[in-house]
């Protein structure tokens, strides 16, 4: 076992619909920081980053990124603030919508405009 320097988690972006995500324990994809697998060593942050490239390859996910974490009075953090602000999403709050609008199915005529 050969340690690494700081623990790691692995997120991603979910293919279908853009959120961040975490790889789990089980292997899965949750969108819950809480839920990501503390990788330790090398051999397991080498294995996982091998694991999200073939769901990058299934289409599951894009944009794999390794999270440098630091524990912090029981809790796990981001050990760098761009990494802090991945896994707690915008600084600014854009609303209740998670999903871009669908465009509407009725068709709106230009206004009649003579000269």
């Amino acid at each position: 076992e050969c340690p690494i320097p700081m623990p790691y988690v692995i997120s991603a972006n979910r293919l279908m619909d853009g959120l961040i995500v975490f790889r789990s324990v089980d292997g899965q994809w949750r969108e819950s920081a809480a839920s990501a697998e503390i990788l330790r060593d090398k051999p397991s942050l080498d294995a996982g980053l091998a694991a999200a490239l073939a769901d990058i390859k299934a289409c599951l996910v894009l944009e794999v990124a390794a999270i440098e974490m630091i524990e912090d009075n029981g809790q796990w953090r981001a050990a760098h603030i761009r990494d802090s602000i991945r896994i707690k999403g915008p600084s600014i709050d854009a609303g209740p919508a998670r999903h871009a609008p669908q465009p509407s199915s009725t068709r709106h005529e230009p206004p009649d405009v003579s000269i």
